[in-house]
């Protein structure tokens, strides 16, 4: 009889299975509000071609894909604006959940990469273009308020309710749990959605935030500024690595042990001022407009006329992670913040930094009008979500070229107002050594082509393991790849515990170190 009765289950999973494979192109038709199906079509396994070559360190990641229903359409948000939706949804090795991975910058390229990894582990997922076409620039929303309000929090939302709505049509019944993985500027969006569209997802993993956008653009600009004040200023990264083995030198060892990382940068006492040249610039030291510049970056942004603090200082040992426009000669800013204050603040295509430098008074007051800073994400209040069982993971480098002091400071809030249930809902991991990019290791591991170098974790991993089974994260190891080989595993505490070595073996070893409060 038992035997009977798991055949007959093996036969019905199956059955719905080809069902689900065979009804893809049957959602063309499917009927969403304020939404067109554009196409449904199913994906064999392997026969998924991104419309862009994929470089050499991508290709891994579409090799072998599981067969799916990729399904793509249009949103209308509004009168005037639009956004496009793409959602891949497993044949065969669903694992009965959601997942959304947000976007870096200004989004618009639907990355099939990020959709490509969450198929690969079972989830169904979705993405979108927040309304950019296909371009990574932000010029498309300059003086369009309903495109801005698409690339906030609209986009996400209604892309969230179609892709949630195809998932109940393709398998017959809804997603079990959402969660919304995030990195960077991703950051942004995820907290939008939990905050103002709480029962979206459950769950949100937050690595590198960059959740207070009108106040870290100023950030970026500050650092650059100080590095290009006079062509004396620059540090280079020659000089970059001088000055982070002297910040080493002094609080490497504050933790117990040596072991080329400082643990606890917020109490690492550090003047660069040791470093100055005493006969004229050499290799191994900084000039007078060099020291100047470093204790620039190691000191919080203020506004110019109040004295106000915009964003916090960065940090003694994230010298090597310093952005590329800090430790170039470029002579303007570039990249993020550059199109942020040119088509957002500004609006003005042909903005010339040289002719207009940026102002701390007055343009901060400018960037902080109300229709550009309702694009910060700093609600901390989230007792909605929190009441449905929500979970926030956050986690953030130590040398992250954003201030992961002003990361602490908004967990310290959120905790504050979830008040003694916090801790089975929010947790903080702080990484020592780990910057923002992806080429300093914050990014998730991918089980297909992990990075080279730096520290790489899954913290889809730690999340649904909190979430499914309800195993709070008390610690996290991390592996540190160098030149594609792991050679440390490394222990990460929940701040504001930090990791402490235990006096004996080998520092390369996790189990050598425990968590301890500071």
């Amino acid at each position: 009889m038992k035997k009977t009765a798991i055949l007959l289950a093996i036969l019905i999973v199956g059955a719905a299975r080809s069902v689900a494979a065979a009804n893809c192109e049957g959602l063309s038709s499917f009927t969403l509000p304020n939404a067109t199906v554009t196409s449904a079509t199913s994906i064999t396994m392997g026969a998924f071609t991104p419309a862009i070559p994929p470089t050499p360190a991508n290709a891994a990641r579409y090799r072998d894909l599981p067969a799916f229903c990729r399904v793509l359409g249009t949103i209308r948000t509004s009168d005037v604006s639009s956004v496009k939706f793409e959602v891949w949804m497993p044949a065969e090795t669903w694992n009965g959940n959601f997942r959304a991975d947000g976007f870096a910058f200004y989004g618009g390229i639907m990355d099939p990469a990020v959709l490509a990894t969450a198929l690969r582990d079972g989830y169904a997922t979705a993405t979108t273009d927040a309304g950019g076409d296909g371009t990574p620039a932000a010029n498309y929303l300059m003086g369009h308020q309903e495109s801005l309000k698409d690339w906030d929090y609209r986009a996400w939302h209604e892309t969230t309710l179609k892709a949630k709505a195809l998932i109940a049509a393709y398998y017959g019944k809804p997603a079990k749990i959402s969660y919304f993985n995030s990195i960077g500027g991703a950051t942004r969006q995820g907290l939008k959605e939990i905050a103002r569209f709480p029962t979206d997802y459950d769950a949100l993993s937050a690595g590198a935030l960059t959740n207070y956008t009108t106040h870290f653009v100023f950030a970026m600009i500050w650092a650059w500024q100080a590095t290009h004040e006079t062509a004396a200023s620059l540090i280079t990264p020659s000089k970059a690595r001088v000055l982070h083995q002297a910040a080493l030198d002094a609080c490497d060892e504050n933790d117990g042990v040596k072991d080329g990382m400082i643990s606890d940068p917020e109490r690492c006492r550090f003047d660069p001022g040791v470093l100055l040249c005493k006969n004229g610039d050499a290799v191994d030291c900084l000039t007078a407009p060099q020291v100047d510049a470093a204790l620039k970056i190691y000191s919080p942004v203020y506004n110019s006329r109040t004295k106000e603090e915009i964003f916090g200082p960065l940090l003694p040992g994230s010298e090597l992670t310093w952005q590329s426009m800090v430790t170039s000669a470029n002579p303007v800013p570039t990249g993020f913040p550059a199109d942020f204050f040119r088509y957002l603040v500004l609006q003005d295509p042909n903005w010339d930094y040289q002719a207009r430098p940026i102002d701390y008074d007055r343009d901060f007051i400018l960037a902080n009008r109300p229709d550009v800073a309702a694009i910060n994400a700093i609600e901390t209040n989230f007792k909605p979500f929190f009441d449905r069982g929500g979970k926030i993971l956050f986690y953030n480098g130590w040398a992250d070229d954003n201030s992961p002091l002003d990361t602490i400071e908004f967990y310290k809030r959120i905790a504050a107002n979830a008040g003694s249930k916090s801790t089975s809902v929010i947790r903080l991991f702080m990484i020592p050594a780990m910057g923002h990019s992806l080429a300093n290791g914050n990014m998730p591991y991918l089980k297909t082509s992990p990075p080279p170098n730096g520290y790489a974790f899954d913290p889809m991993e730690v999340l649904t393991r909190w979430k499914e089974k309800g195993e709070a994260p008390d610690r996290i190891l991390l592996n540190h790849r160098t030149n594609g080989a792991e050679d440390r595993q490394m222990l990460v505490c929940p701040y504001p515990q930090i990791a402490v070595y235990k006096g004996a073996g080998n520092t390369g070893n996790a189990a050598n170190f425990e968590c301890k409060k500071r």
